[in-house]
């Protein structure tokens, strides 16, 4: 990591900015959730296997090993080599397991690191979870449990499908998607024309933090073979943050409570209120991060981007096109005012909430703390284009506010609309081999 962002991680350990007096909320939640009856529980179902989907399983297994179906993991048949029988389990990992442990029928091994605040690296664990292939015509006619609550943690773009894949699954009587993934505004809109009107969407945020480049010195220490290494799905809890849902679903903030997710429950202009928020610094940080090929903090580090800036608008000139904002500063500070018209307008019936929180001056602050305090972090949209996958959340954040402003509001945001169309061309470009800043 060079110097200037090192400086500017060490910087964030000392900004905090609160959003809603977030941890304040936070204790009063959690006392609330805690003293509150065991409420009815059925499995929870996690459609989306990359690093937040993992990590809610995960957590939620460790704090349930004597059950083995108070999760499921849904996954695509692409993944049915690495699906392990109980028989399969102990033939490939023969250790033994704790007192008390129940094998799930089918499950998958992620190898943990928990979270650590301490300078040392927490030892890895190997998380059996249940899992259940979905979309696959050779595994239609295997048993499984009816979807009654769903964690939707899948790339913004890939919600809908995924949903739609798991539509036939779902309790018909009752049922309820918890919306995770960026984009959740968005999402909710999309959702809402092809779910069953028994099916209610939640709408909720984490500000927990993962990935999968797990330590390989760490990893060795388990000292496992090659033949058990190509099971896991390697995973690093590497930012312990909250988790908010909307308010309603108290047996979910129980079971989040007890899997060390640190749940609040929001009502649901709060959660709007957040969530509007989420996005301004999503349609900042996510395009800029990827147009720029740099980790979030750089966008603190004012010369390297404005030199990268100028590269851009001589590229563009070059290409006769003309680009208005004298310097990405100036950008910035577009984005997260056209963000803010855009949710003003459609918060304007909401009686009880602060709306000073979605002013511009509001918003950058926000949006600076989030920066600073994922300083390190990759961004999704960045990881995207470096894999060469085909689409990025880009639609669902930008484009959202690009499309509901003209369609809804009759007003134009030219700034995120600039960055939706830098995005799409990155697209069309190999970035496999483009340092990072």
């Amino acid at each position: 990591m060079n110097t200037p962002l090192r400086r500017i991680v060490q910087w964030s350990s000392t900004l905090k900015i609160s959003t809603l007096s977030r941890f304040h909320k936070q204790q009063q939640c959690r006392s609330m959730a805690t003293a509150k009856e065991a409420a009815p529980r059925s499995t929870i179902h996690v459609l989306g296997s990359g690093s937040l989907g993992l990590l809610m399983a995960s957590s939620i297994r460790r704090s349930n090993p004597t059950n083995p179906s108070a999760v499921t993991v849904l996954l695509r048949p692409h993944h049915k080599e690495r699906v392990l029988s109980p028989r399969e389990l102990r033939k490939v990992f023969r250790q033994p397991q704790g007192a008390g442990f129940v094998p799930p029928p089918q499950s998958i091994i992620v190898a943990l690191q928990p979270y650590s605040n301490q300078i040392k690296s927490a030892n890895i664990q190997l998380i059996d979870l249940s899992a259940q292939l979905i979309g696959d015509e050779s595994t239609s006619d295997q048993p499984y449990t009816e979807i009654k609550t769903l964690l939707l943690t899948t790339k913004a773009q890939d919600a809908v499908a995924a949903v739609q894949s798991v539509l036939p699954l779902m309790d018909k009587k009752a049922s309820r998607i918890i919306v995770l993934s960026n984009g959740a505004l968005a999402i909710q809109e999309h959702l809402a024309s092809i779910v069953h009107p028994s099916t209610s969407i939640v709408l909720a945020s984490t500000y927990h933090g993962a990935h999968r480049g797990i330590n390989e010195q760490e990893l060795a220490r388990l000292q496992l073979s090659d033949s058990q290494r190509q099971y896991l799905y390697p995973l690093v809890h590497a930012g312990l943050g909250y988790t908010y849902v909307e308010k309603g679903h108290d047996d979910v903030v129980q079971i989040l409570e007890e899997a060390g997710l640190r749940p609040c429950a929001l009502p649901i202009n709060e959660m709007k209120l957040m969530l509007w928020k989420k996005l301004a610094a999503n349609c900042v940080i996510n395009p800029l991060t990827a147009i720029f090929k740099c980790r979030n903090g750089a966008l603190l580090i004012t010369y390297q981007i404005e030199t990268a800036w100028k590269t851009l608008i001589t590229t563009n000139k070059a290409n006769k096109k003309e680009i208005p904002w004298e310097t990405c500063q100036d950008l910035m500070a577009d984005v997260i005012k056209e963000v803010s018209t855009i949710a003003l307008a459609e918060t304007r019936h909401m009686t009880d909430i602060d709306v000073d929180e979605l002013s511009p001056e509001r918003i950058h602050l926000f949006v600076q703390a989030v920066i600073s305090e994922t300083a390190a972090n990759h961004s999704s949209m960045l990881q995207d284009i470096f894999a060469g996958r085909r689409g990025t959340e880009i639609d669902f954040l930008n484009g959202y506010i690009q499309d509901i402003g003209k369609s809804k509001h009759g007003i134009q945001t030219p700034a995120n609309s600039f960055l939706c169309s830098q995005v799409n061309q990155l697209l069309q470009t190999n970035n496999s081999n483009v340092n990072i800043l």
